[in-house]
């Protein structure tokens, strides 16, 4: 009880934190994330639909177009009076272009007195800085025009940090007075009535004939941006009369220039960009249906943010102490419902009470409290977490644990793991295994009356008992070695939750079933590898000249797949096709198979049908697929000139080219009854001159850079030795062709080793006539007859017939005429042989 009051009032103390923290933040920082938060101001107002306004509003521009037809800017002003004649029917006529200057004066005065005719233009004014005494001063137009108008105002914008335009300055201070906007000025003149401003908490309050319009400290207003533009005319078109005078009866029209730089554009978020005239023509507009927006005082605002980081650090409370899903889901669901009702209770009130409350900054704070409440709850208020993620890590290692670790047992497994639980749970292993008839665990199972079970009724073995001081708690473990029962007991001091006893308890529980299925799965891979190796018996009775011949690939396949690098499951599944691959062999006529001589096509024809046999004699055990395509896919080539299915290219998988290259290496080096083997490096050169078309380039140039040393040819003696004494030198990486794509794709070899300089011939080279290139022999040499590139030969050579290559040559070789006799085969036909069985009569010498 005591324990559940002091997490209640932790928990307590940790919310109030966050509120302080939030209410602080707001007031200290009251501008963060200020672009964020105007971004979704640009947002809400774009939702809106203020009331409509009964004032037209219609855009008069100068654009590119108008300044071509006419000529470039400043236009002489009698232009502007022709204008104000085509406008004659509008309401007010807005000039949103500054005349400062006296121009030509006969132009002037044909302005002013258009001006004067239509009673009905009001004129802009802007205020500057004086670059002198750097006072403010308002440039009006020239004095003419200024005494004509009906009414001026300025036309000076100011955008925000961001670079955003959402204000217009209803006033402007000027010495002891103020100045109107030309906005305002528009609203004014349209009919609209400012009856008062009066200052408040938020700034001033602007009071007109239906509406209250709040203003800020400096006297900005939020200007409203509406959806459906504007029509805008361009003034060459007006001047000309094509746009009818009726068009602009009863309107507000605002001329302006949008063309060159004669004009300002103005950000007005959402990625529009538009010019200053039809900036002011918003202005105007907002000021007469009332809707603007103002923000809300800080300590409304601070409360905001104090509310959410409540809510949040109350819902990273609840998650703190969820041990289970309902719990979670529910923490979840409630800060899904809590953020949510926030963002639509800001729109509400935006859109309703016209308060802008920034919404970004409270909802951050909301999810810093959550996440803040839960790391602190699960750090420091309880050890369940640890325990739990303890437990995780430790059923994971669990998983990875194989025949070959060291510790391969239960109680070993707990005795070296349970440290580290202790120290974050405080409870220790008291004993890995008992036996259920230890006289103490029958009192606890037998005399205690009522023991205080971990789960329901049905767990009778699991409970907890108290003796000398010290609660324990017995795990009842499945049977591991006997049918005896045996248990866990751990032992702590003090009350532990129930959320630690059960996670200890399904660490225990999953260990001991862990162990005792790898226990059982050792007893079937034993009994599956007797049977493999009693099906590999079988064949190696059925075709002896070839014993032994599949357990040799199985190594050279693993060897290979190591070197490529691929996981240890492909590995050994790999490893299992090669010792099956000639599991069809069993199927094939002992006549055929024993055959001493060259097969005739025909029994050619059913030697190669026993990949396709071994996979009808392979399909019911349900092996891996990996393994079932090394079976049936052995000897395919690359150019589909292979068998049994003639596949190409990628269509062959990785298992099948890598068991292709180690059936091929075997059949040619190993010695069998009817041939000699073949030494190492001409068996190399074949794999390398195979390459083009009947191996994976890829595959051959890996081990031509890394030679077969593993178990794999642990037996081939005289290879060994030739190797020890002529290693096969290696190809740089930037020789390598790039490996074959797709599934089983090769990572690239970086290992370099130098070029081949050729191999050394230990014995006298015998020719006729001819020439000899011989630059790496190392026997003596004589010539006799044609001409001899001798320069590095180190022994003589004699020479009588044809012409001979032997730069790769390591035996006596004699010629006469076109035919070579000797120990060495130039060139093998691989596809006419089959690999398992290599009969001489298969080979081509030519």
């Amino acid at each position: 009880m005591f324990n559940l009051l002091r997490n209640k009032i932790g928990t307590a103390i940790l919310i109030a934190v966050c509120v302080f923290f939030g209410v602080g933040l707001t007031l200290v920082f009251p501008d963060a994330l200020e672009r964020q938060e105007m971004a979704i101001f640009d947002l809400y107002q774009a939702r809106v639909t203020p009331p409509p306004v009964p004032e037209r509003f219609i855009v008069v521009l100068a654009m590119e177009r108008s300044l071509r037809e006419v000529q470039n800017w400043p236009w002489p002003r009698q232009l502007h009076a022709q204008l104000l004649g085509r406008l004659s029917q509008a309401k007010l006529v807005v000039f949103d272009i500054l005349f400062p200057d006296m121009s030509n004066p006969v132009d002037d005065a044909i302005l002013a007195e258009a001006v004067v005719r239509s009673e009905k233009v009001i004129a802009a004014g802007l205020m500057v800085e004086n670059e002198t005494s750097g006072e403010t001063e308002i440039l009006l137009p020239f004095q003419e025009m200024a005494r004509s108008v009906l009414d001026m105002g300025m036309a000076n914008v100011e955008p925000e940090a961001d670079g955003i335009t959402r204000d217009y300055r209803l006033l402007w201070p000027y010495g002891d007075n103020t100045v109107p906007s030309l906005p305002l000025a528009i609203f004014q003149n349209a009919g609209g009535t400012v009856r008062s401003i009066t200052q408040n908490e938020f700034g001033y309050l602007m009071e007109t004939g239906d509406n209250r319009i709040q203003l800020t400290e400096n006297f900005n207003y939020k200007v409203h941006h509406p959806t459906t533009e504007f029509p805008v005319y361009e003034y060459s078109d007006v001047l000309k009369g094509l746009v009818p005078p009726e068009a602009f009866r009863g309107a507000v029209v605002v001329v302006g220039v949008n063309a060159g730089g004669a004009s300002d554009h103005y950000s007005i978020g959402r990625g529009q960009v538009i010019p200053g005239t039809l900036y002011v023509a918003h202005a105007a507009q907002t000021l007469m249906h009332g809707w603007v927006p103002f923000p809300a005082a800080k300590l409304w605002a601070a409360f905001c943010a104090g509310l959410m980081a409540c809510l949040g650090a109350m819902a990273g409370a609840l998650n703190a102490r969820a041990s289970y899903r309902r719990r979670l889901n529910l923490s979840l669901l409630w800060l899904v419902l809590v953020l949510a009702a926030w963002l639509i209770s800001t729109y509400q009130v935006f859109v309703t009470l016209k308060v802008w409350l920034p919404p970004l900054f409270p909802l951050v704070l909301c999810l810093v409290s959550f996440g803040l409440l839960v790391v602190i709850k699960l750090r420091f208020l309880t050890s369940d977490w640890q325990v739990q993620r303890l437990s995780i890590d430790s059923v994971l290692f669990m998983g990875r644990l194989d025949f070959t670790d060291v510790v391969t047992t239960f109680p070993a497994y707990l005795s070296d793991h349970w440290p580290e639980i202790e120290k974050w749970s405080g409870v220790s292993l008291l004993s890995a295994t008992v036996s259920a008839l230890d006289s103490e665990i029958q009192s606890a199972l037998s005399q205690l009356p009522a023991p205080e079970r971990l789960g329901g009724e049905s767990l009778e073995a699991s409970v907890i008992y108290s003796k000398s001081g010290v609660n324990r708690l017995l795990i009842g473990l499945p049977d591991l070695e006997s049918r005896v029962g045996q248990y866990t007991v751990l032992g702590w001091v003090g009350r532990k939750s129930s959320e630690t006893l059960k996670s200890l308890a399904a660490l225990v529980l999953s260990a001991a079933m862990h162990f005792k299925a790898l226990e059982e799965y050792r007893a079937r891979q034993e009994l599956f590898m007797g049977l493999i190796r009693i099906i590999m018996g079988a064949v190696d009775a059925k075709d002896p000249t070839t014993a032994g011949h599949s357990s040799r690939v199985a190594e050279l396949a693993k060897e290979l797949a190591l070197k490529v690098g691929l996981s240890q499951a492909d590995i050994e599944n790999i490893y299992l096709g090669g010792l099956l691959h000639d599991v069809g062999k069993l199927g094939i006529p002992d006549n055929i198979l024993n055959k001493p001589g060259k097969l005739s096509d025909e029994e050619m024809d059913v030697m190669r049908r026993h990949p396709s046999i071994g996979s009808e004699i392979m399909k019911e055990i349900k092996l891996p697929e990996q393994v079932m395509r090394a079976i049936n896919e052995h000897h395919e080539r690359l150019d589909g000139q292979g068998y049994p299915n003639r596949l190409k290219g990628e269509s062959i998988s990785l298992v099948g080219r890598i068991l292709r290259i180690a059936d091929v290496f075997d059949a040619l080096i190993s010695k069998r009854q009817y041939k000699e083997g073949m030494p190492a490096n001409e068996v190399y050169k074949l794999l390398k001159e195979g390459s083009q078309g009947e191996f994976d380039e890829g595959l051959v140039n890996l081990i031509l850079n890394q030679p077969f040393e593993g178990p794999g040819v642990a037996h081939y003696l005289p290879m060994a030795e030739e190797l020890a004494l002529n290693p096969t030198p290696g190809i740089p990486a930037s020789q390598l062709p790039e490996p074959m794509s797709g599934p089983g794709a090769i990572a690239p070899v970086t290992t370099e080793k130098p070029a081949p300089k050729g191999l050394p011939i230990s014995a006298p080279v015998t020719k006729t006539g001819g020439s000899l290139a011989a630059s790496a022999l190392a026997a003596p040499v004589a010539m006799t007859g044609a001409q001899l590139d001798a320069s590095a030969l180190a022994a003589p050579v004699a020479t009588t017939g044809t012409q001979l290559a032997a730069s790769a040559l390591t035996a006596p070789v004699a010629t006469t005429g076109a035919q070579l006799d000797g120990p060495v085969q130039d060139k093998l036909d691989l596809n006419d042989m089959d690999l398992g069985d290599i009969d001489l009569g298969d080979i081509d010498l030519g």
